[in-house]
């Protein structure tokens, strides 16, 4: 495990690689640590910083540029097009990351490839109610192998004009939902817009909204770790007995969107929606931005998927 240089100190080393699923603030200190104090050389330390979402790249570059600004030994390539998984094979993983920390990052953080950032001064200003949905995801032993930065919930983007316009209230419970895309569907309104082109939302999508309103997800998974290998038809709990009605749920969802789902992706999904050609819109907060760039004007509101 390589220790973390802070400021202060003389670098033993003048490259490390070392991920945080985090980006801003902590990002900057974390570049600023990796700084080869001490050093002799004239040449400035490069560093490689991977950022897995397109809709941060414009942000992080403006960091970046600001942070070339305040200093001369440090200079940084930002990456976000090579793949994460190649570049530990080929022993050339970034020094620097801001991923999704989703399931993508267990093996990474399961066997301990990234450097223990538990004595950066930022851990102790993450909010303590964070960590065991970061643990829940991925852990290792002793180790802080990531710093949150931002922390989004998805819930169900809605057009607020055309609620009102038909004289729809928000649903709060399962059979409301169905009855307000009834309502949509008889007013010539689709009621969601669908992307299933880019299948990542249809996990991320119709899938987690179904789970996540109907299980305890946190307990659902601890209780099947606690079967082991009893897990099964018999078992007191099981993906077959506890997932069964939020897929079919899902299932249930299919018949509200448009036409043609399948051979539309998320940005035609992000144009669609903010052209008003559907009342609703299964993603993350993560989608308004993109939608706003078609529709500065358009009234949107969120509310959590009914149970």
């Amino acid at each position: 495990m390589q220790p973390h240089a802070t400021k202060g100190t003389a670098a033993a080393v003048s490259r490390r690689s070392f991920l945080l699923g985090a980006g801003g603030i902590g990002a900057g200190l974390a570049l600023a640590g990796c700084a080869p104090l001490g050093s002799s050389s004239s040449r400035p330390e490069t560093i490689t910083f991977y950022v897995s979402k397109p809709e941060v790249i414009g942000y992080f570059d403006d960091v970046i540029a600001k942070f070339h600004d305040s200093q001369s030994k440090i200079r940084v390539i930002r990456d976000s097009t090579s793949n994460m998984s190649a570049n530990f094979v080929r022993n050339r993983p970034p020094d620097l990351g801001c991923l999704n920390y989703n399931y993508a990052m267990v093996s990474f953080v399961e066997h301990g490839a990234l450097t223990d950032l538990g004595d950066l001064p930022e851990k102790d200003t993450i909010n303590p109610d964070l960590w065991p949905l970061m643990r829940q995801t991925a852990d290792h032993p002793g180790r802080t192998s990531v710093l949150p930065y931002s922390v989004t919930a998805a819930s169900v983007i809605y057009n607020k004009r055309i609620f009102a316009d038909q004289g729809i209230e928000v649903p709060t419970t399962w059979s409301e939902f169905r009855s307000v895309c009834e309502r949509l569907t008889k007013a010539g309104i689709t009621p969601m817009y669908g992307t299933y082109k880019d299948n990542w939302t249809i996990a991320q999508g119709m899938f987690d909204y179904s789970v996540g309103g109907m299980l305890d997800l946190q307990e659902t998974f601890a209780a099947l770790d606690r079967e082991g290998t009893q897990v099964g038809k018999g078992s007191r709990v099981s993906f077959e007995k506890d997932f069964a009605a939020p897929v079919d749920r899902m299932v249930d969802l299919l018949q509200w969107h448009q036409k043609g789902a399948a051979s539309r992706g998320y940005g035609d999904g992000n144009l669609a929606f903010a052209q008003g050609k559907a009342a609703m819109y299964l993603q993350g907060p993560w989608a308004l931005g993109e939608i706003a760039k078609s529709s500065k004007d358009i009234e949107l509101g969120t509310f959590p998927s009914p149970r």
